[in-house]
């Protein structure tokens, strides 16, 4: 384990610490702010064949550095090109400074948000008071941060540091409903939402379920393709899984929700947005001894027990 991973480890391993996250953004401020260009290996230029779609006009003030060195003639049909990761500047940015900054600022926007203003209650924007202004500005630094690099830090999902928009199955309107999103709280993702097979994985398409077919699938080990939730946890302390496709049904006479798990050959027209895999059910704490179902007193109970149960699922694979 190299030191990188042993620092992410040390943030997996104490979530609820700011510490292990403090330390690995002063790793990151001694990382250099700009490394090689791995897409032309810090020439600046590369090389590639020419044709009717692609030919360009070369000319000596195409955008080169004056130092970049220019290569041989390589004969009729092929052309250099400045690189486009790098804009021939040979070097790229890493972010790392950055996103050191967002971690010391997220977690001390959150010590603050938990802190009251002398003048009573939660501390809010108050003129005169001394915390009320830090926090607008970790606030307004959080947002500049987020706004110019968290697609970049957060691939795979729609990240956000707002539980509001978190919280609302439109999103506002920004991304589609089943997009997976993700809240970013103290630099890491801590809540995931997302669509059930996007989270666990789905059957394999090439061997529709049947690992040998005759020879062993080349695309899958156990008849599945994995899904997203294991990977995400292995460097994100994930404290809460949401699934969006999903939402456990009411009871009429009491009022209480219901996981089911029902295979294929049930009736699954009873309330298929409240269906589970058996092997999901089978993990959930309130798991019926005598019937395929979890029943629960509030929808926040339901939703709880059915994230902890991916989470410990994930883990486990």
């Amino acid at each position: 384990m190299n030191e990188h991973d042993a620092l992410v480890a040390a943030i997996l391993a104490n979530p609820e610490s700011d510490m292990p996250r403090l330390v690995y953004a002063d790793w990151l401020q001694e990382q250099p702010s700009h490394i090689e260009c791995g897409n032309c290996q810090g020439k600046g230029w590369l090389i590639r064949e020419a044709t009717d779609e692609t030919r360009l006009v070369i000319t000596d003030d195409y955008g080169f550095e004056p130092d970049t060195p220019r290569p041989a003639t390589f004969g009729i049909g092929y052309q250099w090109f400045r690189c486009e990761a790098c804009n021939g500047k040979k070097h790229i940015p890493t972010y790392y400074h950055e996103r050191a900054e967002f971690i010391r600022v997220q977690c001390r926007f959150d010590e603050l948000a938990a802190k009251h203003c002398p003048s009573g209650g939660i501390c809010e924007h108050n003129p005169g008071c001394k915390l009320c202004e830090e926090r607008e500005a970790c606030a307004g630094r959080q947002d500049d941060l987020f706004s110019a690099h968290a697609w970049n830090w957060f691939t795979g999902v729609a990240p956000t540091v707002s539980n509001a928009w978190f919280e609302r199955p439109d999103h506002y309107g920004e991304v589609p409903a089943d997009a997976p999103v993700a809240l970013i709280r103290r630099g890491y993702m801590v809540k995931v939402a997302a669509p059930l097979e996007w989270l666990r994985g789905r059957q394999c398409h090439t061997c529709q379920g049947e690992v040998f077919m005759p020879h062993r699938c080349p695309d899958c080990q156990d008849g599945t393709n994995p899904g997203n939730l294991r990977k995400i946890i292995k460097t994100q302390p994930v404290e809460f899984v949401g699934v969006t496709d999903r939402e456990p049904m009411v009871t009429r006479d009491d009022g209480r929700y219901t996981w089911w798990g029902l295979s294929p050959s049930d009736n699954d027209d009873l309330h298929p947005q409240s269906n589970l895999p058996r092997q999901v059910l089978d993990r959930l704490k309130r798991r019926s001894p005598s019937i395929y179902a979890a029943i629960y007193a509030t929808r926040e109970d339901a939703r709880k027990d059915l994230s902890e149960a991916l989470l410990s699922e994930a883990r486990e694979g």
